[in-house]
C-alpha cells in the first residue's frame, strides 16, 4: 500500500487551509533537497544554496504553526491582512524571529531557547551567504560547520514538529519525518569521523577526573563535564551547548550526572535516593540560606512552566535553574495575584494570573 501524499492545493480550491499544506511540504523539500545539496561536490555553490535553502525550510515550518492558527498571523502587519491579497501571495510576511515571537505571544506556546539559538546560527550564516562573497565557503571547514548547524536545527525543529504540534500538523508529516532522518545519515557519517580523531583526547579528560555526558544532537559522549552543579557545556563533536548537573552523592562521595527528572532519583554507584531537592540545596542561593535569611527573605524554590513541577527552580549565579528538567529560565518572581513563585511571564498577572492561577479575571468571572 503506498503511502498517502499531502494533497497539493489546485486553481480550484485556492483557500487558506490548502496554502498551509502547500507551505509545509514547501518548508519540508526546502530542508531535504539542503541536506542533498551539502555533499554535491561537483556544484560550486552547493554549501551556499544548502545553508540558504534550509533556513528557508526552518523559516515556512515554523510561519506554517501560526497559519493552523490563522493565516492573517504571517503577514506582516495583520491590520492590512487582507483575505484576497493572501491567496494570491501578495503580501509582506514575517521572519523568522517575528514568527517565534508571535508563536509565544500570540498562542502561548514556548519555543525552547536552545531552538531559538540554533535557529539563530542558521539565520546568521545565511544572512552573511546571501550579502556577501564568502571566498571560504568550499572548503572542508564550512562544510562541518554546516554539519553541525544543521544537525542541531533539525534536532529542535523535529521536536516542535513531531511532538510539540504533532497533535495539529497532517499525519502525513511523520513520514517525511522520518525521510529527512534517513538522508541526514551522511551528517551523522561526517560526525562520526570527527568522534574518531577527538577520542583521544575525551579519553585524557576523563582520566584527568572530567565526566562525559553524551550529546543529544549527534549521541556521542562528548561533552566534558569538570565543575560541579549545573553546567553548560559545548559538545566537542557538533558543538551544541547543553547543561549537565554533576552532584557528589552524600552517601557513598562519588561523583554522577544527575538526570532530569522529577522526585528522586537513585545514585548510580550506591542506589542511595536522592531528590532534586537535595541536589538544588547543594548549589542555589535558597539552599544557602541560613534560618535566619531565610526569614526575611524568600527562601523557597520557584514553579518550572517548562515541566510544570513545583518548588524545583532555584537561583545559581544569579541565573534561574529548574532541577527538575535541568531548564534555565529568564526570569523568576512572584505573581501578582496568588503571590506564587514561577517562572514565565508575570507582566499584568494581577489580572490575567500565572501558571498557578487565573488572576483577578478568573476570580471575577467564577462570580
Amino acid at each position: 500500500m503506498k503511502n498517502k501524499k499531502i494533497p497539493q492545493p489546485s486553481s480550484q480550491s485556492l483557500r487558506p487551509d490548502a496554502h498551509r499544506v502547500s507551505v509545509i511540504e514547501n518548508g519540508l523539500e526546502f530542508i531535504e533537497r539542503s541536506i542533498g545539496q551539502l555533499w554535491l561536490n561537483n556544484d560550486r555553490g552547493h554549501l551556499k544554496h544548502s545553508v540558504i535553502g534550509f533556513y528557508n525550510g526552518v523559516e515556512l515550518l515554523i510561519k506554517a504553526r501560526l497559519m493552523y492558527e490563522h493565516w492573517a498571523l504571517i503577514v506582516s502587519d495583520t491590520n492590512k491582512a487582507n483575505k484576497g491579497d493572501f491567496l494570491k501571495g501578495e503580501f509582506n510576511s514575517i521572519g523568522l524571529d517575528e514568527a517565534i515571537k508571535r508563536i509565544e505571544k500570540i498562542l502561548g506556546e514556548d519555543v525552547p531557547q536552545q531552538a531559538k539559538d540554533a535557529f539563530a546560527a542558521i539565520r546568521k550564516h545565511r544572512n552573511k551567504l546571501v550579502h556577501f562573497a564568502m571566498t571560504d565557503v568550499d572548503d572542508e571547514k564550512s562544510r562541518a560547520l554546516i554539519v553541525t548547524e544543521q544537525c542541531r536545527a533539525w534536532f529542535y525543529l523535529r521536536r516542535l514538529l513531531a511532538d510539540q504540534w504533532g497533535e495539529i500538523f497532517p499525519k502525513e508529516l511523520t513520514l517525511r519525518i522520518g525521510q529527512i532522518n534517513a538522508v541526514m545519515k551522511q551528517h551523522r557519517s561526517h560526525l562520526d569521523t570527527v568522534y574518531a580523531e577527538i577520542r583521544p583526547d575525551l579519553l585524557v579528560e576523563e582520566q584527568k577526573g572530567a565526566i562525559l555526558a553524551r550529546c543529544r544532537i549527534c549521541e556521542h559522549e562528548a561533552h566534558v563535564v569538570i565543575a560541579k552543579g549545573p553546567e553548560e557545556t559545548s559538545c566537542r563533536v557538533c558543538t551544541s551547548r547543553d547543561t549537565f548537573l554533576r552532584h557528589t552523592c552524600q552517601s557513598c562521595d562519588k561523583d554522577f550526572l544527575a538526570e532530569p527528572v522529577e522526585g528522586s532519583q537513585q545514585c548510580p554507584h550506591c542506589t542511595a535516593a536522592i531528590s532534586h531537592t537535595d541536589i538544588a540545596d547543594a548549589y542555589t542561593e535558597e539552599g544557602a540560606m541560613s534560618p535566619h535569611d531565610a526569614l526575611i527573605d524568600d527562601a523557597s524554590y520557584g514553579y518550572c512552566v517548562e515541566c510544570s513541577t513545583l518548588e524545583s527552580v532555584g537561583t545559581v549565579t544569579g541565573r534561574f535553574f529548574c532541577f527538575s528538567c535541568h531548564t534555565w529560565h529568564e526570569s523568576m518572581g512572584h505573581c501578582e495575584w496568588c503571590s506564587g513563585k514561577t517562572t514565565g511571564d508575570l507582566e499584568d498577572s494581577y489580572w490575567k494570573g500565572c501558571e498557578l492561577c487565573e488572576g483577578s479575571a478568573g476570580w471575577h468571572k467564577d462570580d
